[in-house]
C-alpha cells in the first residue's frame, strides 16, 4: 500500500477501491454500488431522500470520481 502507516481518510478511496476491484477481480462500478448500498442500509438512508437532497441520482459520485 502506498499509504501504509498514514491515517486512513476519505481521500484514499480511489485508491482502496482499485486495490479490491484487483484482489476481487470486478469492476469499480460494482464496487460502489455495494459500498453505497451497504453505506444505506447501515446508516437507514433512504435513496428517495438522497435524491430530494441531493438532486443526483445516487451513484453519482461514484460516476464522477471514475470518469
Amino acid at each position: 500500500s502506498p499509504f501504509r502507516g498514514n491515517r486512513n481518510e476519505s481521500k484514499y478511496i480511489l485508491n482502496i477501491t482499485q486495490r479490491l476491484s484487483e484482489i476481487y477481480n470486478i469492476d469499480i462500478e460494482s464496487i460502489a454500488e455495494k459500498t453505497t448500498h451497504n453505506a444505506y442500509k447501515l446508516f437507514n438512508i433512504s435513496w428517495r431522500i438522497y435524491y430530494l437532497y441531493t438532486q443526483e441520482e445516487p451513484l453519482a459520485w461514484s460516476k464522477k470520481i471514475i470518469h
